[in-house]
């Protein structure tokens, strides 16, 4: 961490929403002992609660349990959004995401109104940057939560900014980086073609520092920003990187994109018939075929910025 981060850091009380999921996990380890109070806000006891902690017990659907949350908070940490139940089918397109999204941040800003808040930051996604006729309901929510946030921050002057994430990787056994890399462990993920279709990662580690720098620089205010590690990969390449990393040679051939489709719209078929999720489906194999590819240089321009960490070396080092 940076002197002038540091520095920053010491007199700030932070409010983290999201706190129990991966990056709040990630965040509140960083900021552990380096800030003046750490709050905590969801509607359960976040796991592993340290010195230095407090949790709120609240819901951002219930106003009335926000009533008194953040007396003294100075930063508000947003990455709170609905969480959809493992079994969900179109997990991306539950309407709560709606509601957390929008009404969830009113009730947030709402409640820490008579708060002396001076910083804000919501952890968005890159799927909120997608046109409206394609976008998801997680990512309309990520664009109202903003809407809402930057809305707030120029009533009341503050320091507010948004930070579009890519697909994340850094924690053992979750995100579909991990699930890819476990099923090719297994022998169970098969020789996918090359789309020549790069896309974008970022490490939570990264995130986490992004998320600071966010909140601690200037000319970060008052917009979104995306975020990368600046190593875009094609699922195939990643493929191919996690065979190294198993000491396994790619295979000399490879599953036509036709066959692909075939199995895709198969599997979306058998879905609609049995009311339950399959392992491939055309989500799925939009999800090897599109290209999600950013430019994260605007963001480092503004703030220093500089991620840590590179997917192939978290690869071949094994770290998934």
């Amino acid at each position: 961490m940076d002197s002038h981060l540091d520095e920053w850091l010491k007199p700030r009380r932070i409010l983290i929403t999201g706190a129990s999921g991966p990056l709040g996990t990630r965040l509140r380890q960083r900021l552990r002992g380096r800030v003046a109070e750490l709050q905590l806000l969801s509607r359960t006891p976040p796991a592993a609660a340290q010195p230095g902690e407090s949790w709120w017990p609240g819901d951002l659907l219930n106003a009335e349990s926000l009533r008194g949350i953040g007396a003294e908070i100075d930063t508000l940490l947003h990455l709170a959004s609905y969480s959809p139940a493992p079994a969900d089918p179109d997990p991306e397109n539950h309407p709560e995401h709606l509601r957390v999204g929008s009404a969830g941040t009113t009730h947030l800003l709402t409640a820490l109104r008579n708060s002396p808040l001076q910083y804000a930051v919501l952890a968005s996604s890159v799927r909120a940057l997608a046109p409206a006729p394609h976008r998801t309901r997680y990512g309309e929510a990520k664009v109202q939560a903003e809407q809402v946030l930057l809305a707030h921050a120029q009533e009341r002057q503050l320091h507010a900014a948004a930070l579009y994430f890519p697909a994340c990787y850094g924690e053992p056994g979750v995100g579909s980086l991990a699930a890819m890399a476990a099923a090719i462990q297994r022998g169970y993920f098969p020789p996918i073609p090359e789309f020549n279709n790069p896309r974008s990662l970022l490490h939570l580690e990264d995130a986490v520092t992004a998320l600071l720098y966010a909140a601690s620089h200037p000319a970060a205010a008052g917009q979104g920003w995306i975020v990368t590690d600046g190593h875009p990969r094609t699922p195939h390449q990643l493929y191919r990187l996690m065979l190294a990393a198993n000491g396994r040679n790619p295979p000399r051939w490879q599953l036509p994109p036709a066959l692909l489709q075939l199995l895709a719209n198969l599997g979306t078929l058998g879905e609609r018939l049995l009311h339950r999720p399959l392992p491939f489906n055309q989500k799925r194999l939009a999800q090897l075929r599109d290209s999600y590819h950013f430019d994260s240089t605007p963001f480092t321009h503004a703030t220093g910025f500089s991620p840590a960490y590179c997917v192939e070396k978290e690869i071949l080092g094994s770290r998934f």
